[in-house]
């Protein structure tokens, strides 16, 4: 009983296909997005869970996450294009359901920063509803600044 979560798999559920895929190469090396919305700790460090109760899968699930500690001074960046599915207009994500692989999604899924996502969704919610748009029409700068006035860092450098 006490392995059933990570043999069903639970955590990792039902993500979406998005505008965009982030990926452990974008988290690894820190990249930034124009249409950033929040930042997240980057590097080669994941939480993900062994996909088997076996000694191997564990062994390698253990060396992934121990592998390397995130740089304190730099982060990776979400880009809003994950939060978008590729053929809704009007629907936007927030949480474990994001547009990412599988180790970017082991980093995202944590309450942190699917409050962030949820915040950055709400916000995206209200500017299209105000301005009577889609979420792919949201003007990117207007969103980041209003998430940086309620203090969520959006862009690089700010």
């Amino acid at each position: 009983m006490t392995q059933t979560a990570s043999t069903l798999g639970i955590r990792e559920t039902r993500r979406l296909k998005g505008q965009y895929t982030a990926v452990f190469e974008d988290k690894a090396s820190y990249r930034k997005f124009d249409d950033c919305i929040l930042r997240y700790e980057g590097g080669g460090e994941s939480d993900i869970h062994a996909s088997s109760p076996s000694k191997d899968a564990y062994m390698k699930y253990y060396s992934l996450f121990t592998s390397e500690k995130p740089k304190k001074d730099d982060w990776a960046d979400l880009p809003y294009r994950s939060l978008l599915p590729q053929r809704m207009k009007n629907l936007i994500v927030a949480g474990r359901c994001l547009s990412a692989d599988r180790k970017v999604q082991g980093r995202l899924r944590v309450m942190g920063y699917c409050l962030n996502m949820g915040q950055a969704a709400g916000t995206a919610a209200a500017i299209c509803a105000q301005s009577g748009i889609s979420f792919d029409q949201i003007d990117i700068k207007k969103l980041q600044n209003k998430l940086l006035e309620q203090g969520i860092k959006t862009v690089s450098g700010v």
